[in-house]
């Protein structure tokens, strides 16, 4: 997540250069200490110093400017855009005006006044600044990006997933589970009494939360998934394997300075879960930053994030590890679905029918913009923005699928919202029919391998291959309750394969299902 919010560093950058121009000179201690704040994140905390000393020094542009760069921080833009006027219009110091402009171009742009933040540019006096030169071009593409794109609106409109999901804080990292057809999300908020708040950013330890829907696509109460992914652990859950077998997850460790691995967690019971543990091996996993797994488990197959190409290490790109006996081969760049900016995202389809990326580049309306790319013939295609009001100026930082293919969920901070990150419902059916030509629904198939004397089979090795798909194979084994998951596309024919010791094979056809869930018993006879 330190990705998401690249942008705060930015603006800790801009307090510490401007600390030196105070003119609130008997008030100096407050001030100091709001800016200790601000470098902490703390940006409410600054805000109500700030105000003790508004009471008193109103119009003093640089008080101003300050309460109006932490309001903008906590996506407070009305407030922020009131503050900086009075900045604007106060200010008789040449030296400060660039930065005013250049926060007050941001604040318009992100309540979608697009052609009040390129008047407020234009002001900006670049003189021999290359640096500040290139940061200003790249935000003006991102502006007529979106006067272009918001011209020509998408026939769909997000839709908040309201207070039972979203809250004042961050809610992000949706995952749709074809299992019990619920979501999975992450959550900086406060779920119970006595919960440890971190003083420095007044924001809780991420924890995983999940809630079911009904037939109505309506959310139940979310619930803590468990205490191991909670409690101060902060991890964030990022993809689930079919039947939720796998679960995915980022963490970022300082000590390790590792700048963020990704680990695996299953469950021993069906109530319990394991320790997470980090995927094995040092190719995967490295003191660089990894995030993002998004697993295709129909391929074995598995997509991240990683800025370890970058010679900076500031900008991340999309690879690719293959599973094989367990193991995750060296990831390997995906320069098809990577730009040469700052992809901090991947969502892959199950059988690569298409990818979401999250990218923050100069085809984005604003920060970061959701990217689709379609598989075709087995080749990637330019990924393109998914365009307004899919993406808006703010960041839309996720996105995830429902098992029928019709509703796509995704995390966004744009205004409008509870808190921070929210949550988002898309009416996804129309938009992905046009891309593909067909909706990429999935079906959720439990079954279980039983004898003649109706005893579970453990260990019986199924295996899917595909009659129109011959590079599509599937190979699982049944559990201690002789039972295994898988998910299926709705396009294609299958034939199952049903082996285990001292039995006979079986091989029978699975024809399409649109139901979205099959379960099947089956015999084995002995030998």
């Amino acid at each position: 997540m330190r990705k998401f919010f690249g942008l705060l560093v930015i603006l800790v950058f801009w307090f510490s250069h401007l600390s030196a121009q105070n003119k609130l000179n008997h008030s100096d201690w407050k001030m100091t200490q709001a800016k200790m704040m601000t470098e902490d994140n703390r940006f409410k905390d600054a805000i109500q110093i700030y105000s003790e000393l508004y009471k008193d020094f109103s119009e003093d542009a640089f008080l101003n400017y300050r309460l109006a760069l932490c309001n903008f921080s906590i996506n407070n833009f009305l407030e922020a855009l009131n503050f900086i006027k009075i900045a604007i219009k106060n200010c008789d110091e040449n030296s400060l005006l660039n930065d005013f402009y250049f926060l007050s171009s941001k604040i318009h742009h992100r309540l979608n006044q697009f052609s009040e933040a390129k008047t407020m540019i234009s002001k900006i006096s670049l003189d021999d600044d290359s640096d500040l030169f290139a940061e200003i071009n790249f935000i003006l593409k991102q502006i007529d990006n979106a006067i272009k794109l918001s011209k020509t609106p998408l026939d769909l409109e997000p839709k908040n997933c309201g207070p039972l999901i979203n809250s004042e804080f961050n809610e992000f990292y949706p995952v749709f589970s074809a299992q019990l057809n619920k979501i999975y999300f992450t959550s900086d908020r406060n779920y119970k009494q006595g919960q440890e708040i971190n003083e420095i950013t007044k924001f809780y330890n991420y924890s995983v939360f999940e809630s079911l829907l009904n037939e109505k696509k309506e959310f139940a109460k979310p619930q803590l998934v468990d205490e191991i992914w909670a409690e101060g652990k902060n991890f964030i859950l990022n993809s689930v394997s079919a039947g939720d077998q796998v679960y995915y997850l980022y963490k970022n460790t300082p000590a390790l300075k590792d700048n963020g691995n990704i680990y695996t967690d299953t469950q021993d019971t069906e109530d319990d879960f394991t320790d997470a543990v980090l995927i094995d091996g040092d190719s995967l996993n490295t003191r660089f930053y990894e995030a993002s797994a998004s697993y295709d488990y129909l391929n074995d197959k598995l997509y991240l994030v990683s800025n370890r190409k970058d010679r900076n290490k500031q900008n991340s790109s999309v690879f690719m590890s293959k599973m094989s006996k367990n193991k995750y081969s060296e990831p390997k760049i995906v320069n098809a679905l990577s730009s040469d900016f700052n992809d901090n995202f991947i969502y892959v389809h199950p059988n690569q029918t298409f990818a979401v990326i999250a990218s923050d580049n100069d085809k984005s309306m604003g920060g970061f913009d959701l990217f689709i790319s379609i598989n075709i013939k087995g080749k990637w295609s330019e990924p393109e923005n998914m365009a307004y009001p899919f993406n808006s100026s703010g960041n839309e930082t996720q996105f995830t699928l429902s098992n029928d293919g019709k509703t796509a969920y995704i995390a966004s901070d744009r205004a409008g919202g509870y808190g921070g990150y929210d949550i988002y419902e898309v009416d996804f059916e129309k938009y992905i029919t046009e891309k593909l030509s067909y909706l990429p629904a999935l079906t959720y198939y439990k079954i279980g391998v039983f004898n003649d004397e109706a005893e579970e089979i453990t260990e019986a090795i199924v295996k899917i291959k595909s009659k129109t798909k011959p590079k599509l194979n599937i190979k699982t084994q049944t559990n201690l309750e002789g039972y295994c998951y898988f998910n299926l596309t709705d396009n294609s024919d299958y034939i199952i394969e049903i082996t285990a010791k001292n039995y006979q094979k079986l091989s029978v056809e699975l024809s399409p299902d649109t139901s979205g869930y099959v379960e099947k018993d089956f015999e084995l006879i002995k030998k």
